[in-house]
C-alpha cells in the first residue's frame, strides 16, 4: 500500500474514482498532501480525498467571495460529481469518515443556498 508507486496511486484515484483534474498550478498542493499523508499512515483514498475536499473547498470560496453563493452552474455541478464520488469511495480510506461527511455536508449546502 505505501510502497513504490504511492504517488500513482493517489493521482489515479483523485483523477479516475473522483473525477478531479490537477493542473500544473494544483501539481505542488497536490504532492504536499501525498508526502504528508504518507507520512501520517494514510492510504492513497485518504490523501486524495483530503486534497480534493481542500481544492473544492477552495474552488467553493472563490467563485463565492463577490456574492456570497456560488452561482456558476458548471462550478456547482463539479462540486457535486467530485462530493458524490469521494462518498463513493469513502469506506476505502484508513481516516474517520464522518468529518469528510461533515465537510461534504456542509459545502453542499453552501452551495444550494
Amino acid at each position: 500500500m505505501f510502497g513504490f508507486g504511492y504517488r500513482k496511486k493517489v493521482e489515479a484515484v483523485v483523477f479516475d474514482e473522483i473525477g478531479y483534474f490537477v493542473g500544473r498550478t494544483n501539481s505542488n498542493i497536490l504532492r504536499a498532501y501525498i508526502s504528508r499523508g504518507k507520512a501520517h499512515g494514510q492510504n492513497e483514498y485518504s490523501s486524495a480525498i483530503e486534497f480534493v475536499m481542500h481544492q473544492l473547498e477552495k474552488l467553493e470560496s472563490i467563485w463565492s467571495e463577490d456574492t456570497g453563493k456560488v452561482t456558476d452552474k458548471d462550478v456547482i455541478n463539479k462540486i457535486n460529481l467530485c462530493c458524490g464520488n469521494i462518498i463513493k469511495i469513502i469506506s476505502q480510506s484508513n481516516t474517520d469518515e464522518s468529518n469528510t461527511i461533515t465537510r461534504i455536508e456542509k459545502l453542499q449546502r453552501k452551495i444550494r443556498q
